[in-house]
Formats: structure tokens, sequence, C-alpha cells
């Protein structure tokens, strides 16, 4: 009789030793026995309860807190992923989840630069690589694609500039969609 006791009470263990941590929280065994369960840190967070570890923001984010809010100690801002944002168009951030210091702010996140000509980053990157395509450009590497200006075009994705309309004003010469695009806009206009 006292095996099956034993077997009854078994799952009130945890509560016994001060059960289990709440979400937002974590210790070394899930439990908060003398008090062991720590909050998250600042670009982690623990959905359930009884986390043994915290999880951090993927890839692309940081931790953000609304503005006027504070964190004080608070294991609902560690309870999920709701504080991790996207990282602004032109930065990036690499880290694939592996320390919550990594992304426990804006500043975590790189800027793209002058050294990657032809590309943009936008919001939630984790590099700058994302081509623009073609009929567009950008030469700081960082922001967004600015679309070629009338009379130009761009054939190719990754354009540092767009080239100039032949000036035959006509537009049976060529066959690319940008390159007529943009003639007829310049056509347009006579």
């Amino acid at each position: 009789m006292r095996p099956l006791l034993l077997l009854l009470l078994l799952p009130l263990l945890p509560s016994a030793l001060g059960g289990n941590c709440s979400a937002g929280t974590f210790s070394a065994d899930g439990t908060d026995a003398a008090g062991a369960c720590t909050l998250c840190p600042a670009g982690g967070y623990a959905t359930g309860e009884a986390a043994t570890a915290c999880t951090s923001c993927a890839a692309g984010k940081y931790w953000v807190l609304p503005v006027g809010e504070e964190e004080n100690d608070n294991e609902d801002f560690h309870a999920s992923a709701a504080k991790c944002t996207d990282c602004p168009v032109g930065k990036y951030l690499t880290d694939a989840a592996t320390d919550a210091a990594l992304h426990d702010d804006v500043a975590d996140c790189s800027d793209c630069t002058a050294d990657s000509p032809g590309v943009y980053s936008p919001a939630g990157s984790t590099a700058c690589i994302m081509e623009c395509p073609a009929g567009t450009f950008t030469t700081d590497g960082s922001v967004t694609c600015t679309v070629c200006p009338q009379d130009t075009y761009s054939t190719a994705a990754g354009a540092t500039e767009c080239t100039t309309c032949p000036s035959t004003g006509g537009i049976a010469d060529t066959t690319d969609p940008t390159q007529v695009r943009n003639r007829r806009a310049a056509n347009s206009a006579l």
C-alpha cells in the first residue's frame, strides 16, 4: 500500500519543494526549490512553467520594451517572444538564438555598410545579402532599393547604378520590360 501512496504523492513533490518555476523564469531543474528560479535576461524568454533555460530571440531580432515601460523584474515581460522585434531596415543580426546577451538591445543589430553596394537589408534580416531587383539600385548597401529614374534602367539584380536609355526615343529596340516601362514613361512626357 505504501508504494501506491508514494506514486500518488510524486506529482506533488515539486510543490513541496517550492513549486515549478513560472513562465519567464528558469532554474537548473525547473523548480523553485529554495528560491532558485531566476528571471530570464533581456533578450530571452521562457514560455512555460518548469523551464531549465531561457530561449533567446531568433536571428534578425532583438529585445525591445515599448516606450515608457520598465522591466522591473516582471516575469510577464519574459514569458513569450513578444518583446523580440525585427532589427530595423538597414541592419541585421546573425546570432541564431545562442545567447540572450546578443539580442538584448537594438545596438546588437549590425549596420549594413557601403562595403555592400547593390544589396540591402529589410527589417528582421540575418545578413545584408538581399540584392536589389532589376529596375532598381542602391549605392549605400543599407536601407532600400531605389527605382531607376525615368529614362534609365537596370537589367540585373544588385545594380549600383542605372543606365541611361539610348536616345533613339523608341521602344522597339528592346524587349526588357524595365527598359520598356521607363522609355514609355519618358515618351509619354513628350
